[in-house]
């Protein structure tokens, strides 16, 4: 009876945000998992090298179709791009302007953080999460199956622990957080509005190792259960559960996939 509840066989998936380092894991994953693919991010180019990437390994259907989630008319666009589908079973939303972007007035000390950075944040995380769900409502699969996912953090849920930027050159901007905290109650709200026939849930990360420096990786690992960092593979099982009929019965949830970092 669970030998198939991981399988994602004949369900269409779209993925917003699946050229960046979470995304295209999250695609290869679904992939694997038999998911046919409509792969939508900013750049043609992109979208359409990883499209070319699945193709050569793997035997479902994946569609470029680039966008600008934070306009109106980006997501018509990636909504066009959608058609030739059909009914969406998966949509994950996995866009997040983090704070190693380097925007003057961003991930700075702050009485020194800017409006305009706030605001860009607010857009990129949150707003396009917004647009997402108002267009591909109408495009989900009406059957029970749909589920849709946002891709949230730790700094979501919690405040930061500023003892590991001590003496670096690191920051951790409020609209991050502010701005991740809101697509965890985007989520709750769509949960219950769009219940039974949708899921929608979220999954918030701990820290991903970007290149970090070795002195905040160290401080952040001695802070972790799991002593180190998460890396984008690290996400992709519980997105593949939210999306299975593994996880048939949730709806509403945040899921935290942070090494133990909340349990202290």
């Amino acid at each position: 009876m669970t030998s198939n509840l991981f399988n994602l066989q004949g369900r269409k998936a779209l993925v917003v945000g699946a050229c960046g380092n979470i995304g295209s894991s999250l695609c290869r994953g679904l992939a694997e998992q038999g998911a046919d693919l409509v792969i939508a991010d900013l750049h043609d180019d992109a979208c359409l090298s990883l499209a070319k990437e699945l193709e050569s390994s793997y035997s479902g259907r994946y569609l470029p179709a680039p966008g600008d989630c934070t306009t109106e008319d980006g997501i018509q666009g990636i909504m066009d791009g959608c058609g030739a589908m059909g009914p969406l079973q998966i949509v994950i939303h996995c866009i997040g302007l983090i704070s190693s972007v380097s925007i003057p007035g961003y991930a700075v000390p702050f009485e020194k953080q800017s409006v305009e950075a706030w605001e860009l944040a607010l857009k990129s995380n949150l707003t396009s999460a917004f647009l997402l769900a108002k267009h591909v409502h109408k495009r989900l699969d009406q059957s029970g199956i749909a589920t849709v996912i946002f891709l949230s953090s730790i700094y979501g849920s919690f405040g930061p622990d500023w003892s590991l930027y001590e003496n670096t050159t690191m920051g951790n901007p409020l609209a991050y957080g502010a701005s991740k905290g809101g697509l965890q109650q985007l989520m709750r709200y769509l949960a219950t509005l769009w219940a039974p026939k949708v899921r929608v849930n979220c999954v918030s990360p701990g820290g991903l190792q970007r290149g970090q420096s070795e002195e905040f990786i160290h401080r952040y690992e001695q802070r972790t259960p799991m002593r180190r960092m998460a890396t984008p593979e690290d996400i992709v099982g519980p997105m593949i559960f939210l999306a299975s009929d593994a996880a048939r019965y949730m709806t509403g949830q945040n899921i935290l996939v942070d090494g133990g970092w909340s349990a202290w």
